[in-house]
């Protein structure tokens, strides 16, 4: 079968719905909506209808943003299916993503009861507890007795290796900060192992399109966390995702054993994305200047979702018989999901309709 045989029908639909989410005032119903009931309101006849089917049932925006999730589940399976074989597969390891961020929440939500001594295990209804990418007891994992337990209910999924990899004290003394990266690195892994299955024009396109994706989440991990716990050189090998450009080139210069590494990762960084120059800055100790340097942390990852989004809006230029449009299609879908999300969430505290248009072009 031809290539312009197996994308075309799928790629026909990506891109009239595309077209839909393109437009800039799409969001615009539920951003005039004076508060959060006619918000979701706004949302009747679109493909979000779902949503205000679970609001006029529960009354919960929490319940609403489980069905956004699992809207998103949906609408990766539904695509997948029409996708060619190979390509199918490699779709089916960004659904994982789907499942190790519902994954991480569970895990949150044990920690939370068990070690914090919260009580969290009202929010397990808030949970996808469905199958999303494989088979998993997510009952047994939030309602675990020991980490031990929990280690187990995880015993026939892909993530036993790594949950179990880490001890119940470790846990209980660090948090579990190294964990969520560990699982991170888990599903990058698989991404880039998938990747490697595609055809060449398919593989040229998700390497370069994940390299950046990765930069940039390297470049925000780097900022967040190394910096504020003094760039503890550990921390930052272990917490990085093994991919992309900014890794190869800390790991091919050795930059971790050099004296100076803060200068040597700058250098790095500034001269792959020369525009990041400007919102970068020391991370000091003292009160204001922790404070300039969290508002410089939030302006770059502005600019760095720029590139993200330019990145993405690219492939929309290249062959329309691979998945370029599909990975568009996505990342424009999470967009667009994240928007509705931060919409509503605003409403629900109050915000006006300025104060929100005026966060979302931020």
């Amino acid at each position: 079968m031809t290539r312009a045989r197996e994308f075309g029908f799928i790629n026909a639909r990506l891109r009239s719905r595309l077209g839909e989410m393109e437009n800039p005032k799409r969001l615009d119903p539920l951003l005039r909506a004076p508060n959060l009931n006619e918000a979701i309101y706004a949302l009747e006849g679109t493909r979000y209808s779902s949503l205000l089917s679970v609001w006029r049932e529960t009354g919960d925006i929490e319940m609403v943003e489980l069905e956004l999730f699992k809207e998103t589940v949906k609408e990766y399976r539904s695509v997948i299916k029409s996708l060619p074989r190979r390509e199918a597969a490699f779709f089916r390891t960004l659904e994982e993503k789907l499942e190790i961020e519902n994954l991480k929440s569970t895990i949150r939500i044990w920690y939370g009861e068990n070690i914090l001594n919260h009580s969290y295990k009202g929010r397990v209804r808030y949970l996808d507890r469905e199958e999303i990418y494989s088979s998993i007891d997510w009952d047994g994992v939030v309602n675990a007795s020991s980490w031990e337990s929990l280690i187990s209910a995880l015993s026939d999924t892909p993530y036993h290796p790594v949950v179990s990899s880490f001890g119940g004290e470790e846990i209980r003394a660090n948090g579990l900060f190294r964990l969520e990266v560990a699982l991170d690195q888990l599903y990058y892994r698989n991404l880039f192992a998938s990747i490697k299955r595609l055809r060449r024009l398919d593989r040229n396109i998700a390497q370069a399109i994940y390299e950046v994706d990765i930069d940039l989440k390297n470049i925000l991990m780097l900022s967040r966390y190394s910096y504020y716990h003094g760039l503890d050189r550990s921390l930052v090998e272990s917490t990085l995702l093994p991919y992309g450009k900014i890794y190869c080139q800390i790991r091919d210069k050795r930059i971790m054993e050099k004296d100076d590494v803060l200068s040597s990762l700058r250098g790095i960084i500034h001269h792959l994305y020369p525009g990041i120059v400007k919102y970068s800055s020391d991370i000091k100790r003292g009160r204001e200047e922790r404070r300039r340097s969290a508002e410089d942390i939030v302006k770059m990852e502005s600019y760095l979702a720029r590139i993200r989004e330019k990145e993405y809006h690219h492939l929309l230029l290249l062959s329309p018989f691979s998945i370029a449009i599909a990975l568009s299609y996505f990342f424009l879908l999470s967009q667009e999901e994240s928007r509705i999300r931060m919409i509503l969430y605003s409403k629900s505290i109050g915000w006006s309709e300025e104060r929100i248009r005026e966060r979302m072009s931020q």
